[in-house]
């Protein structure tokens, strides 16, 4: 629409809040519905917040205020709100990376490695776009590199990826160096810690799916149904599209899009 009319995109969005124009509208459930469907979306997973299960029901088409799901979390789940309350917000250091695939994160995560399990995931720094999120049985160099060959074909090919030390990482900084050029940052490597935006996604990653499954193979294994390390697990499909629902403003947006939207929006803009 800006494109079309010659204007900038912040002079469409002032204008359509001047006249109190509002895009899309929102779903006319009442409160028992919207409950009923908010206890589906959340399950047993008490880490799941008002944002997340807001993003899951947009995931269903559902798109309902923020303050309504708020309400009815309070009403469903209040020991988990009360819980998420206890827990003081980080302040995030500033981030800055020209746009999307100037940089892209990559790490692994280990907190099913005991049941050999081993997530593997990608964010684009500038739109927040989880590129790859793949639970896998290994933590291979191979597998690091398929995941993210094909993420660089649907989402293009990144300009600099940073990474930590691990020889699981080993394949992929190669092909940046090799595709992208030697001297220049193509392969950033180094300490975790500074790989803040997919360290930051681990958290919601956890929050959404892992601390579920963490919490049923305990149990299993508490009550001796499953050894550690004895069998191979993958995630269910269905539980794995999170990946999808964490795109939708779990890690926080400064735009009202979702990432896959600012994502391509931007690239394209550019």
């Amino acid at each position: 629409m800006a494109e079309a009319l010659g204007v900038s995109e912040s002079t469409i969005r002032r204008r359509l809040s001047e006249f109190e124009i509002k895009l899309g509208s929102y779903c006319d459930l009442s409160d028992d519905a919207l409950d009923m469907t908010l206890r589906e979306v959340i399950g047993h997973n008490k880490n799941v917040g008002s944002e997340g299960a807001r993003d899951r029901l947009k995931s269903r088409g559902i798109k309902v205020q923020r303050q309504r799901v708020r309400d009815a979390m309070e009403r469903v789940d209040p020991a988990g709100v009360a819980l998420r309350a206890l827990h003081p917000r980080l302040e995030r250091s500033v981030y800055n990376v020209a746009g999307p695939n100037s940089l892209w994160h990559i790490d692994g995560n280990h907190k099913l490695i005991r049941y050999r399990i081993i997530i593997h995931g990608c964010i684009d720094g500038s739109s927040r776009l989880l590129v790859f999120l793949k639970a896998s049985s290994n933590n291979l160099a191979a597998t690091v590199l398929e995941n993210f060959v094909k993420a660089a074909g649907e989402y293009g090919m990144p300009s600099r990826v940073r990474m930590d030390q691990g020889v699981e990482n080993g394949d992929v900084s190669l092909i940046m160096e090799l595709m992208r050029g030697f001297g220049r940052g193509s392969a950033i490597r180094g300490r975790s810690c500074h790989n803040q935006r997919i360290e930051r996604a681990w958290v919601d990653v956890w929050n959404g799916v892992t601390n579920v499954y963490h919490t049923l193979f305990a149990f299993l294994e508490s009550r001796q149904l499953l050894g550690a390390y004895s069998i191979t697990y993958q995630l269910r499909p269905d539980h794995v599209k999170f990946g999808q629902s964490c795109c939708n403003n779990l890690i926080n947006n400064f735009t009202t899009q979702v990432p896959h939207e600012s994502h391509d929006g931007l690239l394209n803009s550019a």
